[in-house]
């Protein structure tokens, strides 16, 4: 992850050619109102590199217990499902 100062850095170093490609691939709209809202380093409440360690492990604990519970969410909506006939069973009769 970058320091804030890195982050501006390298926006330093691209603001040039993201704004004349802004400008030529985005004609008509309002370019420095999208540079500063996605190309601009953005204050974030919390950096990755400014975390202590047991904040981080607790942060992917999360997101590994949010994906684990969508993804179970999405078996039980397919176990729910009837299953579609196969016209190539053979019928009993």
């Amino acid at each position: 992850m970058l320091s804030p100062e890195q982050e501006a850095k390298v926006e330093e170093c691209f603001r040039d050619e993201n704004l004349r490609l802004l400008k030529t691939y985005c004609g008509g709209i309002d370019v420095d109102r999208i540079y500063r809202a996605y190309f601009m380093p953005q204050e974030g409440e919390a950096r990755y590199s400014s975390m202590a360690d047991i904040d981080l492990i607790y942060r992917c604990l999360g997101i590994l217990l949010e994906s684990i519970a969508f993804s179970g969410e999405h078996v039980r909506s397919d176990e729910n499902k009837m299953p579609a006939p196969n016209p190539f069973e053979a019928k009993e009769e």
